[in-house]
């Protein structure tokens, strides 16, 4: 992954196996990702499955907007 993107890009994204399959799918058809083995996109596609699955919380809570700066850009 990290060929072509930094590793918060990858870490910033979740799915199952089968939406990171599409995922690859997709940059292999329209980004020209090479292809792989099978063995080693299984690999992939079962780590990116197990460590960023689908409805992970990969950001913190918006803070409340009393705890948030004033802004200048209110009317």
């Amino acid at each position: 992954c990290t060929a072509c993107h930094s590793a918060k890009l990858i870490t910033q994204q979740t799915g199952s196996a089968e939406q990171w399959l599409l995922m690859i799918r997709w940059m292999q058809e329209k980004q020209n990702l090479w292809q792989f083995d099978p063995v080693t996109e299984e690999k992939i596609i079962s780590y990116l499955a197990e460590y960023y699955p689908p409805g992970q919380q990969q950001r913190r809570a918006a803070l409340r907007p009393e705890l948030m700066p004033p802004t200048p850009y209110k009317p």
